[in-house]
Formats: structure tokens, sequence, C-alpha cells
């Protein structure tokens, strides 16, 4: 398995939210690389997404076809590393960072 530096990933998220929800919709973007649910390597992404500027998506679409495209690119790329995602609003995100 190749292994991507936190910046490449972090990149390879944004492009693909981008892509997804629009240019200029896509806020915030982080990733914390750790272990899933069954000690497997994952990406842990966190996204600020302005719904006002997003493109439309049914309920739930968004996420699904963000972390769609973020799988297929670090398959492409040889990473298997499992991605899950979360979209929180810009109040959450500030708490966070001062949490």
């Amino acid at each position: 398995m190749v292994e991507l530096s936190d910046a490449e990933v972090e990149q390879i998220g944004r492009d693909a939210a981008e892509e997804v929800a629009g240019a200029g919709a896509v806020l915030r973007v982080q990733v914390e690389p750790g272990l899933g649910s069954i000690d497997e390597p994952a990406y842990f992404f966190s996204f600020v997404i302005d719904r006002d500027l997003a493109l439309p998506h049914p309920p739930g679409m968004l996420y699904l076809e963000i972390e769609r495209k973020i799988r297929d690119t670090l398959i492409g790329r040889g990473d298997e590393t499992y991605p899950f995602l979360k979209i929180i609003t810009p109040a959450e995100w500030n708490h966070r960072a001062h949490a």
C-alpha cells in the first residue's frame, strides 16, 4: 500500500468536495489519519460546506458522492485506506478549534 502525505490526502478530499459541491462551496477541510472500528487504517475527514453555495443534491447524496470520489481517488493512487466523513457547520468548526 502506498503512503500518501497528510497534505496529499487533504487535497484529495478538497478536490472531491469541490467537484461534488461546486467551486467556492467548500470552506474548510481537515483530515486525521487513524484506525477504524476494526483497527484498519482510516482517514477521518471534516468538511465545512456552505449549503447556500453548494450545488443541489438530494439528502445524503452530497456526503455519498464526496466519499465515493475520495475512495476512488485513493484506490487509484494505491492507498486502500477507508475515508470517513463529517460535514459540519462553521460554528461546529470554530468550537472544535477552541476546544
